[in-house]
């Protein structure tokens, strides 16, 4: 289960997220956002205090907040804000700070040139860290969050990581995937093949991630590596909260789905 999955990446390691392993009464809910690249918005956007502000509509009872968020990105770039800075954003309205950073151990995980546009290896590639992110919102106030980031591709992390460990994510995100800065060679279609088997409650997309009728080019792709992410979970989708274009993805609509 997930606890097993958090166990995994940290593996011998006995620091501060050992100390956090410890400290758990229960599994976390853990929300995934792959290709999340710099954008921590869901640190505040799922957070409990967000919902309380923007509460859950049609009649929907909202499944409670993630408690620890888990980021993929292969990462093909050489810098990266906040792994060079402990400052990750800031404007009038917000500030993005790491906390603590500890580097768990690395992940070897496959490259698919026909995954990634970058397939050489960066600096990062395979590395693992445990961030604790403090979000200081001028509407949501101070939120403090355990982040894991894994540098992987998503694919080779969901077949490879995720599924053996069993995994179950409260949440998962498919937001800009592949609509970036680049660096991704699929749009992340393929995730919503697997939502079920991962346990997801809440599936948060944006446009690009519900245009489910295009991209059979793009999954027959994905399939031909990683067969497991070609079975289909049977699922229903309602949606109870959306935020325009602007606010979030520039790719159109994000909205907040509840699976069943």
């Amino acid at each position: 289960m997930s606890i097993e999955l958090l166990k995994k990446l940290n593996g011998n390691k006995r620091g501060a997220f050992y100390r956090y392993l410890q400290g758990l009464e229960g599994t976390p809910r853990i929300a995934w956002y792959p290709s999340g690249g710099e954008d921590f918005r869901p640190l505040m956007l799922l957070s409990k205090e967000y919902s309380m502000k923007k509460p859950a509509k049609n009649g929907v009872k909202e499944p409670a907040a993630p408690e620890l968020f888990l980021y993929t990105d292969y990462c093909p770039w050489t810098d990266s804000r906040f792994l060079d800075s402990f400052l990750v954003h800031y404007d009038a309205r917000t500030k993005v700070e790491v906390l603590k950073i500890e580097q768990l151990p690395d992940l070897d995980l496959p490259l698919d040139k026909g995954l990634v546009d970058f397939p050489e290896k960066s600096k990062v590639t395979g590395k693992v860290v445990f961030l604790e992110m403090k979000v200081t919102s001028k509407t949501l106030g101070e939120l403090v969050w355990p982040v894991i980031y894994a540098f992987v591709e998503n694919e080779a992390f969901a077949a490879k990581v995720l599924f053996p460990q069993k995994a179950k994510l409260s949440h998962i995100i498919q937001v800009r995937y592949g609509g970036g800065l680049g660096g991704a060679g699929t749009r992340g279609l393929w995730v919503r093949n697997v939502l079920k088997r991962l346990g997801c409650e809440v599936f948060v997309a944006d446009d690009m991630a519900r245009n489910v009728e295009e991209g059979k080019d793009e999954r027959e792709k994905v399939v031909s590596i990683y067969p497991e992410l070609g079975q289909k979970d049977q699922f229903g989708l309602k949606e109870f909260r959306s935020i325009p274009s602007e606010s979030w993805s520039g790719h159109g609509e994000v909205t907040w789905n509840k699976v069943s």
